[in-house]
């Protein structure tokens, strides 16, 4: 028999928008018929897609997850696997679930100046950022790459929520990113979006 794509099926549990789960919670999903093995991906960006890796699991349809963030809403999603193609689980609508104890990441917060694509800067210029709610610490990473990842070393300012910067080159455009900081896990300002500038 020629192998087909897999059938549609769904995930089981934890139910979705389940709250108060372990930091090392169980997955478990249907068998799909045609599979010949599963991924699943958890993240804990929820837009229905999966912004880490696709793990698989050989044939299983139950795994325990590594543990996790406490406190921490996470997204996840399973597909299944042939020679065929992928099928993925709830006709492609992921899942939620939200872990409990420990200590909760620092609470969302925004940088604050130098504006977003500000110009004319010195080469000595001074950031600023927001409180975040929970954190111990900042650190902030300034970098002339565009990719939203430092490119460099993430700088601790203790609980200071201004860094001045020195050594810049005219005329260059900078790309940088701070975040708060507990013994819970780091919360990027402005949900991960690097702001830029420009030197004069």
């Amino acid at each position: 028999m020629a192998p087909v794509k897999p059938l549609a099926f769904g995930k089981s549990a934890p139910a979705n928008a389940a709250t108060g789960l372990a930091t090392t919670p169980g997955l478990s999903w249907q068998t799909s018929s045609g599979a010949s093995s599963y991924d699943y991906c958890i993240d804990t960006v929820i837009n229905n897609l999966c912004d880490a890796t696709w793990i698989s699991t050989g044939t299983l349809t139950t795994i325990k997850t590594a543990t996790l963030l406490a406190n921490t809403r996470y997204e996840w999603q399973v597909r299944s696997v042939s020679t065929v193609g992928t099928t993925v689980a709830n006709a492609d609508v992921a899942w939620t679930f939200t872990t409990s104890g420990g200590v909760a990441v620092p609470a969302a917060f925004a940088l604050t100046a130098p504006a977003n694509n500000a110009t004319g800067l010195s080469t000595s210029p001074g950031l600023s950022w927001q409180a975040s709610v929970g954190a111990t610490s900042y650190q902030y990473c300034v970098d002339t790459v565009n990719d939203n990842l430092c490119g460099g070393t993430w700088v601790s300012t203790g609980t200071a929520r201004t860094a001045r910067l020195s050594g810049l080159i005219s005329k260059v455009k900078y790309y940088w990113m701070v975040r708060a900081v507990n013994s819970g896990g780091t919360t990027s300002a402005n949900a991960g979006t690097w702001w830029a500038f420009t030197t004069a």
